[in-house]
């Protein structure tokens, strides 16, 4: 259980996914019949979705419809979906990523490989 959880970005996820219950308010049970496929060609149950505050530097961004996969080994933020609910752009290069607002240009989050 993660309850200080780093966020991994993902540019293959299309949904924001989370391991640990605790970090989403509020906690609704998930009733569709989709999972989530991992590396290894398994698929993780869904069991909820729910809501979560994901802490950038000094300002923080709230992230929507974030799916509980318990037995995910890493929590992954969605990059597609990250920046198409956001003004934000993800730049990578080989050892690092740089978030920025898209209006000011402005890095509000960076991080390594």
């Amino acid at each position: 259980d993660n309850q200080d959880s780093e966020w991994f970005p993902d540019t293959g996820a299309s949904d924001h996914i989370i391991g640990y219950p605790g970090n989403l308010h509020p906690l609704t049970p998930y009733h569709g019949s989709d999972g989530v496929m991992v590396g290894n060609g398994h698929t993780l149950p869904i069991t909820h979705i729910g809501e979560t505050t994901l802490g950038i530097g000094s300002s923080s961004i709230h992230l929507k419809d974030v799916l509980l996969v318990l037995d995910i080994k890493k929590d992954l933020l969605s990059v597609s979906k990250l920046t198409t609910d956001y003004p934000l752009i993800f730049e990578f290069d080989g050892h690092h990523f740089v978030i920025k607002d898209k209006t000011t240009n402005k890095t509000v989050a960076k991080g390594s490989k």
